[in-house]
């Protein structure tokens, strides 16, 4: 039975959970398994300094990337500003790595208190976090006055509105501890720049003004006992972007109060957690053959630059870098990179190494036998990420690179070799920003060490002649070979050039002019389906009809919309001239969208554009489905916005007012498009005939019905008057015509053997005699008329007639 790398690691004894710094701020055994790094020690050291030596700065911005492991900083630091006696795991750790730094916090007793951030105020977050730090401790008379003080219903401390009264709530705090034995206060805000992004959405509510004031409590000689400790992934001032220079200066104001603490891990401490995770067995170190792999592999990683010790530690780490295994170094190097792009580093890393989940390293070690020869390397990464749908890409290129790059995997599953390359560059490419790394075919040769490089160099020119992947100044770089890259963002900004008023038009001409609206009532009424087409315009670019092909469907009649800014002078001056049309088959209305609807419409035309231009110049595929989805997500939040601008209000008011031939559409803001429709064609149409005849009813009939045309004229013109259209017993698409427009209406009739044409009855099924009369009058004016006009004169108002698309297209008159 072979004996599985799993056996001889110590996975899951000291994994690292995910860190909340409001859950885990009081567990004294939160950070058992935390790992004190040199970042560490400097962040903690900075603090400690400060306050030890009673400096007048008191408030901190510690700024580091997504996932550099911020919020289990913050749960050490208030740990040790709490005291050794509270919190011990910590203290003991930080005196292994820096008895210097340790000391720092000897004396130390303050109370911790966590925010987390959120889209809330910052005032009310922080009274509550102080309500519930003072309901747990004993009851004492400064707590009673404190809670007393503090009023969460109304939002306000004493009365005062709580982003107003930050500085006398945490002073009254701090009496309130040191009434409980502690020294001072140190407030931990995590993910500040949440509670920046709320503020900067609502300036009104004066969290700009609660930061200021915790600031500057924490600052100054005369009051030592507050301190602020902030958690951020960029600069305050970054939260606040595009509110300003006025806004955006005070926030710059505020940023400053804070002394800033950069921290981020770097790549070679990753290989410190992997190797205090896993825990090799000496027994697993001393296996034939896997000390000296172990440690050329890393040695070779250090010579490539794909590694860069930084340290004494780093240097004792790799010259025993069998309790590595089976960590190949690029794995290490790539995780370090990717674990942070997941957002949660070491718990990322730590659940990459733990973690059950198919082809990560756990699946691996329980199926692979304990050999000098097996690593887990960049190839099995791969499957890992592709597989797992992990990864969270913050730049949509890196996204299309890799969609492209498993595109080709897929393609090469003939080739296990050159499926295992690809699989290689796609990780490399993924993190040679971060590690500073141009993949090369020497690079590539080391990932996949298990390869002869000979045999590596041909799977590169194999797959470059493919096309997969393009090689570079000798194979000093490689890559995948993506279709030509559109530039998405240059492709927004420049559609998003042309101004909100054209975007806006161009979203709801797109939006509404898609699917003609149909006049249900009418139909019902009169059995003849007419839709009306929408038109979009301004009051300075009117809509105009455009002009249709012969083979072109076009509406029966048009709404057009005018969309209006926001000043009451351009909708007077709008509604006025809709009133002045006075066109008989045209509605008239204008919209006013208000700004949220506006920046829907604008995001939705913005993105039609950019869909548009890729689409036209056939690049970059991948982009294409991108854009698409981004695109789908806009239209639908447009569709609500349509809904919400055109919906009928029943028998309240509306700011919508309808507008036909000069005059406003009675009880028009009541009705929906299809009913204002009906309205429309009911008045214009009325002396239309009801001929309900589901093959005639079409924009343009069918072929059955064209040839059925055909067969009953020849009846009709042949000259044998006891010749029926057809049997009995027969129902071709004749019989519905026959019925449904010449024996209904009485035209042709039948007496004695004998069918006849005849002048329609009045009042009868099908009543054309309106229809009929149209047409004497035309031929009986001496004129000479084509049957073009004809035809045009029967589908105008007041007729209407459907009897026009039934005979359009012949060159006789039949009557």
């Amino acid at each position: 039975m072979p004996n599985f790398i799993i056996g001889e690691l110590g996975l899951g004894a000291g994994s690292v959970r995910s860190i909340s710094l409001e859950r885990d701020l009081y567990d004294p055994e939160a950070l058992n398994a935390y790992m004190v790094t040199p970042a560490v020690v400097g962040a903690l050291g900075q603090l400690g300094r400060a306050l030890s030596s009673d400096s007048p700065q008191r408030a901190w911005k510690v700024v580091g990337p997504y996932g550099s492991g911020k919020s289990a900083l913050g749960v050490a630091a208030g740990q040790l500003l709490a005291g050794a006696r509270h919190f011990s795991f910590i203290a003991d750790a930080l005196k292994a790595q820096s008895k210097q730094a340790h000391s720092l916090f000897a004396e130390s007793k303050r109370y911790p208190v966590a925010l987390v951030g959120s889209r809330v105020s910052l005032g009310t977050a922080l009274a509550r976090a102080l309500l519930r730090a003072v309901e747990s401790w004993e009851k004492s008379k400064s707590a009673n006055l404190f809670k007393k003080r503090l009023d969460l219903a109304s939002g306000t401390y004493d009365g005062v509105e709580l982003n107003a009264a930050v500085a006398a709530m945490v002073r009254d705090f701090a009496d309130t501890a040191a009434a409980n034995g502690f020294s001072g206060v140190v407030v931990l805000v995590d993910e500040l720049g949440k509670f920046v992004e709320h503020a900067a959405l609502y300036p009104a509510e004066g969290d700009l003004m609660a930061l200021q004031q915790l600031a500057e409590s924490a600052c100054g000689r005369e009051d030592t006992r507050l301190a602020v400790v902030a958690f951020l992934h960029q600069h305050i001032s970054a939260y606040a972007d595009g509110l300003g220079k006025g806004l955006s200066d005070d926030w710059e104001k505020v940023a400053s109060r804070f002394e800033e603490i950069p921290f981020d891990e770097p790549v070679e401490r990753y290989a410190h957690f992997a190797a205090h995770a896993l825990a090799v067995s000496e027994r697993g170190r001393m296996q034939h053959g896997l000390a000296a792999k172990a440690r050329a592999l890393y040695q070779t990683s250090v010579d490539l630059g794909l590694l860069k010790p930084q340290g004494p530690a780093d240097f004792a780490l790799l010259a025993k870098a069998e309790r590595l295994y089976p960590l190949h170094p690029a794995v290490v190097a790539a995780m370090a990179v990717i674990a942070k792009r997941m957002g949660q580093s070491e718990r990322s890393f730590h659940a990459f190494l733990n973690g059950d989940e198919p082809n990560a390293l756990r699946d691996y070690a329980n199926r692979t036998a304990h050999d000098a020869s097996h690593w887990y390397r960049l190839d099995n990464l791969w499957d890992h990420l592709a597989g797992s749908h992990v990864l969270r890409f913050r730049e949509r290129n890196a996204e299309r690179r890799w969609v492209y790059a498993a595109t080709c995997v897929a393609r090469e599953g003939a080739s296990r070799l050159q499926a295992s390359v690809l699989k290689a560059i796609a990780v490399l490419e993924l993190v040679e920003r971060g590690l500073r790394q141009h993949v090369s075919t020497v690079l590539i040769q080391h990932v996949l060490d298990e390869v002869k490089p000979l045999d590596v160099v041909t799977a590169i020119e194999e797959l470059a002649r493919k096309g997969a992947i393009q090689v570079r100044r000798g194979g000093d770089q490689v890559m995948i070979a993506v279709p030509e890259l559109a530039n998405i963002d240059g492709l927004l900004e420049e559609a998003a050039r042309e101004g909100e008023a054209v975007l806006v038009t161009r979203a709801l001409s797109s939006a509404l002019s898609t699917r003609p609206v149909v006049a249900h009532r009418h139909y019902d009424r009169t059995g003849t389906l007419r839709t009306l087409g929408v038109l979009v315009g301004t009051p300075d670019n009117w809509p105009e009809t455009p002009k249709f092909g012969a083979d072109d469907i076009k509406p029966d009649g048009w709404l057009k919309v005018l969309v209006v800014e926001s000043s009451n002078r351009e909708l007077k001056s709008a509604t006025t001239r809709c009133g002045q049309q006075f066109q008989p088959l045209e509605l008239h209305v204008c919209l006013q969208p208000s700004a949220g609807a506006r920046s829907a419409l604008v995001q939705f035309a913005t993105w039609l554009t950019v869909s548009q231009q890729l689409r036209a110049k056939q690049l970059d595929p991948w982009a294409t489905q991108y854009v698409d989805r981004q695109l789908a997500t806009a239209r639908e939040e447009v569709d609500q916005v349509i809904a919400s601008l055109l919906a009928s209000k029943g028998k309240e008011s509306s700011a919508l007012t309808f507008w036909h031939s000069g005059k406003e559409v009675p009880n028009g803001a009541a009705l929906n498009l299809s009913q204002l429709a009906s309205w429309l064609f009911d008045n214009q149409f009325h002396l239309a005939p009801r001929i309900v005849n589901e093959l005639i009813n079409k924009d343009k009939p069918a072929s059955p019905i064209v040839l059925a045309r055909q067969r009953m004229f020849e009846v009709l013109f042949s000259g044998d008057h006891t010749k029926p259209i057809c049997g009995p017993a027969e129902f071709p698409p004749e019989r519905l015509i026959h019925h449904t427009l010449l024996v209904d209406s009485g035209i042709w009739s039948e007496r004695e053997g004998r069918w006849s044409l005849k002048v329609p009855t009045a009042g009868s099924a099908v009543d054309v005699v309106p229809v009929w009369s149209c047409i004497a009058e035309l031929l009986s004016d001496g004129g000479v008329k084509t049957f073009a006009e004809v035809l045009d004169a029967l589908a105008a108002p007041p007729w209407g007639s459907v009897l026009a698309r039934l005979v359009s297209g012949r060159r006789f008159i039949c009557w």
